[in-house]
């Protein structure tokens, strides 16, 4: 298993949204999101959640400030009056908002500070 030490959320089974680090099984198929806190003696103790992997989210490091909420791939928001989902833009190497249509998906990137701050979260592609 390996562990990634960003910030993520995911489902558990039960429904809940949990945040955390990550922690992945080889094949891909059991992920868990927790941390790992030292005592006062210098033992470790772990506390982590199995989560559903596909409702694995990275931070995006965006925030609806309205909500005081952040931001992790696979939120749905609006932005400039586009409604769209929050992906990782390989291509460009930046969060981007996938507007769905009927016709195509096209990528519509983040420009501006100002976009950025009016952002607004209406939920998640797994809620």
């Amino acid at each position: 298993m390996s562990e990634n030490m960003g910030k993520y959320r995911g489902k558990t089974k039960c429904g809940e949204w949990v945040k955390d680090s990550l922690i992945l099984s080889e094949d891909g198929s059991r992920a868990f999101i927790g941390h790992i806190r030292f005592l006062e003696d210098g033992m470790p103790v772990a506390s982590y959640q199995e989560v559903i992997p596909k409702t694995i989210g990275q931070s995006t490091g965006l925030k609806d400030k309205r909500k005081d909420q952040g931001l992790y791939a696979g939120d749905r928001v609006v932005i400039g009056g586009d409604v769209g989902v929050l992906v990782w833009d390989e291509y460009e190497l930046c969060w981007s908002l996938q507007i769905e249509s009927d016709e195509f998906n096209s990528i519509y990137r983040f420009y501006s500070d100002e976009e950025k701050e009016n952002i607004e979260y209406i939920g998640n592609i797994h809620s």
